[in-house]
């Protein structure tokens, strides 16, 4: 009816849940806002984007699950729409609305010990691209990082299995252009814990957020996708190609009939437990 084609599924079972079964913690702005200094330090908050926390529930759970083994409290902060699709779309003077009720929603973080990370890159980078864009500079105080940016540093906390297997990293091309270093810092983390990653040069994945899930654009997707996409999972396997972003997996899940991991997922994997 909308034209729309290989939406997909939401996650099962879903992110409350499985929130729930691990005993995570939920808490309002406000609320971490007035936890001692010696508490906040020790929080790490998860700024929700409406893709991983509605349709890849088990990576938002898997960041948490790292975070722990890391020595770090994961809070989940209620959902609250970024309006990343209003500006894709053009809606520019709702997005403004969106992006200046998102600021007012997290300014109690601001000038709290409380890190604050986004699992979805291109969704993390909103905050400093297009919230910019209409907020100016104070944008920056809402300081939503990407898991490597968050994990730097922390990598020598983690007790891993030894393992020779190789991986390739392909990176969302908004993460390509904005943070460009980010290839290198995740093989850099994958290196210190001993496993071998890759840097994979490639276009776009043709996904481009809601673009290739549009009928009238299918064709055109598809053909992004076999440029360059195509070659790297076939070189590496679904097992052993990672992506970072939600719709590069999305891409790949529907030509190749099979999921690819977020490196934090491969990470995870290899924790000795």
């Amino acid at each position: 009816v909308v034209g729309y084609v290989d939406t997909p599924a939401f996650s099962v079972p879903n992110l409350v849940k499985r929130w729930q079964q691990s005993e995570f913690r939920v808490a309002e702005p406000s609320e971490l806002a007035q936890l001692p200094v010696e508490q906040q330090q020790q929080l790490v908050a998860i700024v929700q984007d409406p893709f991983t926390s509605f349709y890849e529930a088990e990576i938002v759970h898997a960041f948490a699950q790292l975070a722990a083994r890391l020595g770090y409290q994961p809070v989940l902060i209620p959902f609250v729409g970024q309006g990343k699709a209003q500006h894709v779309k053009g809606f520019l003077s709702e997005f403004k609305q969106t992006a200046e009720r998102v600021y007012e929603y997290l300014a109690p973080l601001f000038d709290t010990e409380i890190e604050r990370v986004g699992v979805d890159s291109s969704t993390a980078l909103v905050f400093r691209d297009e919230y910019h864009h209409v907020l100016g500079d104070k944008a920056a105080a809402l300081n939503v990082q990407t898991v490597i940016e968050w994990l730097q540093g922390k990598a020598e906390k983690l007790d891993l299995e030894s393992s020779h297997r190789r991986y390739g990293l392909l990176l969302h091309c908004t993460e390509q252009s904005f943070i460009p270093e980010s290839a290198k810092h995740w093989q850099a983390l994958f290196t210190s814990v001993g496993l071998q990653l890759d840097i994979v040069q490639a276009g776009c994945c043709g996904m481009a957020g809601t673009f290739g899930h549009e009928r009238s654009n299918l064709k055109e997707s598809i053909a992004l996708y076999q440029m360059d996409w195509a070659e790297a999972v076939k070189q590496y396997g679904t097992s052993g190609i990672t992506a970072t972003g939600f719709s590069c997996r999305s891409q790949v899940k529907r030509l190749e009939g099979k999921r690819v991991r977020h490196p934090l997922e491969v990470i995870l994997s290899y924790l000795n437990h």
